[in-house]
């Protein structure tokens, strides 16, 4: 089966090794087989998640994003911790002053 030999490649990649003659002793007769089954589960398709139209802002304090990353090597606007478990105490700090620096609250949604 010529899926696990050349990487479950697509057709036309496979076209092309037969043309150039790049594998030795592969048939024409080998990729017309049946297609296997991991390539089929592979073209299947999900529908997609619909679009969340509300959770677009322009407000001050209306959206933020926020992660726990490190080390890092370069500059970035941030708050070292010296442990994980500091970071809820950061990250209530840094609520509170934007929420004074503002005069709006931050909406807390999970």
């Amino acid at each position: 089966m010529p899926d696990k030999r050349l990487g479950y490649a697509n057709k036309k990649t496979i076209e092309d090794v037969m043309k150039e003659e790049l594998v030795i002793g592969m048939k024409k007769s080998d990729v017309e087989k049946k297609q296997c089954e991991p390539c089929v589960e592979g073209k299947m398709c999900k529908k997609t998640h619909p679009r969340l139209e509300g959770r677009k802002t322009r407000k001050k304090m209306g959206l933020w994003h926020i992660d726990l990353i490190g080390p890092i090597k370069r500059l970035s606007r941030g708050e070292l911790l010296k442990e994980k478990g500091d970071a809820a105490d950061q990250l209530k700090k840094l609520i509170l002053l934007k929420e004074n620096q503002t005069g709006q609250k931050l909406k807390i949604k999970n």
